[in-house]
């Protein structure tokens, strides 16, 4: 850890956001608190509220003019994050976030312009949304770009690293999100100058690397499931010289029988010494399940049928109809592939539990039927499919952010002192994590936003 700058949302920040948000004075009486530390539940606690903040919780309390909520059956639960979402859309979709109860978002790339407009409007009150943290554009090598709404900034060579970090710093970048064709020397050269200049590194890890040594380079977190199955194979350094020859002849089917050689050869035990590792060096995961789970739901045709479609602009709705979008349905070997896929998926995530490397929940919201906030309920329903417990899954979402962060002492759990970032449900989601989505209200930074506001914002959404 030593070197590595922990990207914090600073105290005075959250002084700020709090006070913008117009603050109230609440008490909620008789409510369960869930404990995402220790995954129990206080039941009948009395949770005060002023200035933004939780000034206590005991089975007794009162504010002298708060507004008093009656929490009996329900249960208070932190505010969620979604920890990797894409923020680029030319509107914002901000209060989808608020009215699923996610109130923190780390944006993996977008327009750095337009993301500081929105964040100036949350600030100054007139627009609802969630606390923002992002990278601006993101750092690539050359090539064609893939994704035409990500800004790239290019690193075609290890001495343009320097210019181009700086570049991204001084526009009010928060942290370094690297892609997937850096060379090999660019990564490198990318990964000393960040971590001498205390500056987070975090994203995918570039074809030309190997997990362990992004990792062992400190690379703060690790996204998407794409490049484990590898990292876990007994064949990782003969799977990783292929790939890399593959890649210079743009030979796609010897790529695609690698990765597949990938599958054949787990270790488990490789596994688990990996994210022990990780979780040794300060790196987490973002599995982000739910984007591969919804490209299955698209070719199947599912994803189009989801009833909170209804929610987007029509402009992205159209766009989700365009032919550029359609998918074929899965033929018999694809599904086979996909069912072995998911056998190897749920193993992986049960190594990161074995080893207790932090998992972060993200969902790349902003892919197509990837609905902003809604989908980070999915994520943790589908890491507790592939192993986790309900209250393991919630801490994805809210405790492990706060550690990722290093703001514990502000977030991340129903706690006397920290902000009141929380949201109230009729139903305990430690008995089913879907009971995340059962939300009667949601506080944010002592502000409340009741079951008829939170209706409001979404259908402002439209």
């Amino acid at each position: 850890m030593a070197g590595r700058r922990i990207v914090r949302i600073s105290s005075v920040l959250l002084t700020l956001w709090a006070s913008s948000l117009l603050a109230q004075n609440l008490v909620i009486g008789n409510v369960s608190v869930v404990e995402v530390t220790t995954g129990k539940v206080l039941p009948k606690m009395t949770v005060v509220i002023g200035n933004g903040k939780i000034v206590s919780i005991d089975p007794k309390g009162t504010l002298a003019g708060a507004q008093v909520i009656n929490g009996s059956g329900k249960f208070l639960i932190p505010s969620l994050w979604d920890m990797h979402v894409h923020d680029w859309e030319k509107t914002s979709l901000s209060g989808l976030y608020v009215a699923n109860g996610v109130l923190g978002i780390r944006d993996m790339g977008s327009h750095r312009k337009q993301t500081r407009q929105w964040q100036e409007q949350m600030q100054a009150g007139t627009l609802i949304g969630p606390h923002i943290v992002t990278p601006g554009p993101i750092v690539d090598g050359p090539g064609p770009n893939m994704y035409p709404k990500l800004p790239v900034v290019t690193i075609s060579a290890p001495e343009e690293v320097p210019a181009a970090v700086n570049g991204l710093m001084q526009s009010g970048a928060d942290f370094i999100k690297p892609l997937s064709a850096l060379s090999r020397d660019s990564y490198f050269a990318l990964a000393k100058y960040t971590r001498a200049h205390h500056i987070v590194l975090a994203g995918h890890v570039p074809t030309s690397v190997t997990v362990r040594e992004a990792v062992e380079a400190g690379q703060h977190s690790v996204e998407h499931m794409a490049r484990l199955p590898q990292a876990c194979s007994s064949a990782d350094d003969e799977i990783q010289a292929g790939l890399l020859q593959a890649m210079g002849q743009q030979d796609r089917a010897a790529s695609r029988r690698l990765r597949e050689r990938a599958l054949e050869t787990f270790d488990e035990q490789r596994c688990v010494g990996l994210f022990a590792e990780m979780k040794r060096l300060g790196s987490w995961v973002t599995p982000t399940l739910s984007s591969g789970w919804i490209i299955q739901r698209r070719r199947t045709g599912e994803a189009q049928k989801d009833p909170n479609l209804k929610w987007i602009p029509e402009y992205l709705r159209a766009d989700l109809e365009s032919p550029d979008n359609n998918m074929p349905p899965p033929n018999p070997a694809e599904i086979a592939q996909q069912e072995k896929n998911a056998a190897l998926q749920r193993r992986i995530v049960m190594a990161m539990k074995t080893a207790g490397v932090g998992i972060l929940a993200g969902s790349d919201s902003g892919d197509p039927c990837v609905l902003p906030g809604f989908v980070v309920h999915e994520e943790m329903q589908l890491l507790v499919d592939n192993g986790l417990s309900p209250g393991e899954a919630l801490r994805t979402a809210t405790l492990e952010p706060a550690r990722y962060f290093g703001e514990q002492r502000a977030g991340g759990s129903v706690d006397k002192g920290k902000i009141a970032n929380l949201v109230l449900l009729d139903a305990n989601p430690l008995d089913d994590i879907r009971n995340t989505k059962r939300i009667y209200a949601v506080i944010q930074a002592g502000k409340l936003f009741s079951r008829t506001q939170l209706d409001h914002l979404l259908r402002d959404s439209q």
